[in-house]
C-alpha cells in the first residue's frame, strides 16, 4: 500500500485519529479491477472520483500524480490479478482554504475476485427491507460511510442471496449493495435512471455505451419490483464483477432459470472491451 505516494510495509500511523475520515467517514473511494498487473478503466474512475471531489469540497491531487504512485506501487508489488482502491481520507480544513485537505491511500489485494461458476450459472438476489433517499446529496458519490451498504448486504447473505436490492423513496428499484441493476424485457435492456436513487457505476455507463454502440435496445427507466420476475433476464454489474447473470430472483427462477442470450451478449462485448483495455 502507500499513502500520499509514499511505500508503507505496515499499517501503522496510517492516518490520525482526529482526520474527518476517522470522526465522520469524510471522504471518497474507487475500487478498480487489475489484471495483467494493469489498472483497469483507471481514466474514468478518477474521472468520477475528481467530481465526487470536487462537490464535496476535497482536495485530490493531480491525475498524473496519482498515475505515477499508482504505478510505483504495482510496480513494487508486482501483483498481476487483483485490486486496487483508491482512497481521499478527508483530513483537516486549514484557514483561508475551500477544500478539505485530504491523504491518498491506495491499496492492493491481490486475486481472483469471483469463481466461473457463478457466471455460467448465474446467482440470485432479491429486495432488501431498506431503501434509499434519491434526493440525498451523497447518493450519487461513492462515500467513506458505507455502513448502510455494509449492513444491508449482510440483510442479503443472510437470506442466501448473492446481492440485495434497495427501492428509493417512491418504492422503485435503484441499485444493489455493491452493483447495478439492469433487466431484459421484450428485447430492450432497462436500468434504474440516475435520479432514481444510486452511484452510477463505471462499469454501468460502459455497459449503455455498449449496447448502445451495438444496437442493442438499453434505457434508462424507472422500474418497479413486480417487474425484476415479470423479466426475461437480468444481470448486475461492478467494477469487479463485470456482468453477472441473474437467474434466481428471491427463489423464483428469471426466464428459464440460466443466463440469458442478451445478457450472455453483453458480458461477450463486455470481455471484448477489457481485453482492449488490458492491451492498450
Amino acid at each position: 500500500m502507500s499513502i500520499n505516494g509514499r511505500l508503507l510495509l505496515d499499517e501503522n500511523n496510517l492516518l490520525s485519529p482526529l482526520s474527518w475520515a476517522c470522526s465522520y467517514g469524510y471522504g471518497l473511494f474507487e475500487t478498480i479491477l487489475v489484471q495483467m498487473g494493469r489498472p483497469l478503466f483507471l481514466k474514468q474512475h478518477l474521472q468520477r472520483m475528481a467530481e465526487s471531489a470536487d462537490a464535496l469540497g476535497l482536495f485530490m491531487p493531480a491525475k498524473e500524480v496519482l498515475n505515477n504512485w499508482i504505478e510505483e506501487l504495482l510496480i513494487e508489488a508486482t501483483l498481476r490479478t487483483g485490486r486496487l482502491k483508491i482512497s481521499l481520507l478527508g483530513d483537516k480544513k486549514a484557514a483561508g482554504e475551500d477544500k478539505l485537505q485530504t491523504n491518498t491511500l491506495l491499496i492492493l489485494q491481490e486475486g481472483i475476485i469471483y469463481q466461473a461458476d457463478l457466471y455460467e450459472l448465474g446467482v440470485e438476489i432479491g429486495l432488501l427491507g431498506l431503501s434509499k433517499n434519491e434526493q440525498s446529496h451523497l447518493v450519487r458519490h461513492k462515500t467513506l460511510n458505507y455502513m448502510e451498504n455494509i449492513l444491508a448486504r449482510e440483510q442479503a447473505n443472510g437470506q442466501g442471496w448473492f446481492e440485495g436490492l434497495f427501492v428509493n423513496s417512491q418504492q422503485r428499484v435503484c441499485e444493489g449493495t455493491i452493483s447495478n441493476i439492469f433487466i431484459v424485457k421484450d428485447g430492450i435492456i432497462k436500468t434504474p435512471g440516475p435520479r432514481e436513487g444510486l452511484l452510477s457505476g463505471v462499469t454501468r455507463q460502459l455497459i449503455i455505451d455498449l449496447a448502445q454502440d451495438n444496437l442493442l435496445p438499453c434505457v434508462e427507466t424507472k422500474i418497479y419490483p413486480g417487474e425484476l420476475i415479470g423479466g426475461e433476464e437480468l444481470f448486475i454489474t461492478n467494477s469487479l464483477m463485470g456482468v453477472m447473470p441473474v437467474t434466481k430472483f428471491a427463489g423464483t427462477p428469471i426466464g428459464k432459470g440460466v443466463p440469458g442470450r442478451v445478457t450472455s451478449s453483453i458480458r461477450k462485448i463486455y470481455q471484448e472491451l477489457l481485453d482492449k483495455e488490458i492491451q492498450a
